[in-house]
């Protein structure tokens, strides 16, 4: 069970900012650079937390 939320913490930010951002952007706009980058942060941080939470109580 833990392992299945360790997967959507990693998982779920990412799709609903992407999501967010794609309702929310003009048609026509292009590659907005700051949002690419800004989601590969947020995808960096909150894998960090996922793993966190799917390895607890294991001896590394």
């Amino acid at each position: 069970m833990r392992n299945y939320i360790a997967y959507f913490v990693m998982i779920a930010p990412l799709i609903v900012y992407n999501v967010y951002c794609f309702q929310t952007k003009e048609p026509n706009s292009g590659v907005d650079y700051g949002q690419v980058l800004f989601s590969f942060i947020l995808g960096i941080i909150f894998y960090n937390f996922g793993m966190k939470i799917k390895t607890k109580g294991k001896v590394e």
